[in-house]
């Protein structure tokens, strides 16, 4: 599980099968390390490896679709990751809000 912050919350449609599409893109924040020589310092994640960009079907995932459409900007999130054993490649299962967004729409857009 990591923490990260919502940087985007925007619908699309898929051309082919014309299912609603939620496209939600974090960014993921810096996690302690618990154990180690270097134990309760932070891990940064590699540069290529900070922004996050995932998508929820409407028909694919319901669950993720409806409860990750009123997420707003700004939010902190916990994403949980599951293991596709196929292709060998972790994939977001789901987001859970940890804190809201403090900010108002009028302080983010200028």
């Amino acid at each position: 599980m990591k923490r990260a912050i919502v940087l985007q919350v925007r619908d699309g449609k898929d051309k082919t099968t014309s299912e609603n599409l939620l496209w939600v893109t974090l960014a993921i924040m810096p996690s302690k390390i618990k154990t180690g020589v270097h134990k309760d310092s932070l891990f940064y994640p590699k540069s290529t490896e900070i922004i996050k960009t995932v998508c929820f079907g409407e028909i694919k995932s319901p669950d993720n679709y409806k409860n990750n459409r009123n997420l707003k900007i700004g939010s902190a999130v916990d994403v949980t990751y599951d293991y596709n054993e196929v292709i060998d490649k972790s994939f977001v299962n789901g987001l859970s809000v940890v804190v809201d967004s403090p900010f108002s729409p009028d302080e983010l857009f200028i």
